[in-house]
């Protein structure tokens, strides 16, 4: 993204990168350090620099990050019964299959990713909590007022359930679930 700020004539300027603002809400002073570590391990289609940082160096970024972030206040996507969760899963793969996810976003090999995706979601789950997926979901601008996120206009019920696909490779691992 150095042409965010270095711009060569009749060359448009990369997107701004996600605010910090709110970095701790909802994802995990982990992930902060793994992806401060290796960009490309932590998420890959990261198109964050890889800065060079040893352990402690990446543990004092995060910690500061998390410090500095601002509270806020995410909307849970609501209790789900276990006999539930299965077809519910199912209905939220559907959902992100045709609602025009991937035109954005990769998940697994499915979708498109490039200077102007929306990143690889396959694994969204582990960095991010179900809270935070479904108000993003709501209203991204709530969460970063420099998105490109569509309103998707999803009802309750199909965020709750995309919000339970995306979120199912973290339930048991994941300290931000």
């Amino acid at each position: 993204r150095c042409n965010r700020c270095h711009v060569r004539k009749l060359e448009l300027p990369s997107p701004a990168a996600p605010a910090l603002t709110h970095v701790a809400a909802g994802l995990s002073e982990q992930h902060l350090i793994e992806q401060l570590l290796d960009p490309d391990k932590a998420s890959a289609h990261s198109r964050m620099p890889t800065f060079g940082f040893d352990n402690e160096q990446a543990k004092a970024v995060a910690a500061f990050l998390v410090n500095q972030s601002k509270p806020l206040k995410l909307q849970s996507p609501g209790k789900t019964k276990e006999k539930d969760r299965k077809t519910n899963r199912r209905a939220g793969q559907v959902l992100l299959r045709s609602v025009g996810c991937l035109a954005c976003h990769t998940s697994g090999k499915q979708g498109k990713s490039g200077p102007w995706g929306g990143g690889d979601l396959t694994n969204i789950g582990a960095k991010r909590s179900p809270a935070w997926l479904n108000s993003w979901l709501s209203d991204p601008a709530k969460l970063n007022a420099d998105h490109r996120m569509p309103n998707m206009k999803l009802t309750t019920t199909e965020r709750r359930q995309l919000v339970l696909f995306l979120a199912q490779d973290s339930e048991q691992s994941s300290p931000a679930a």
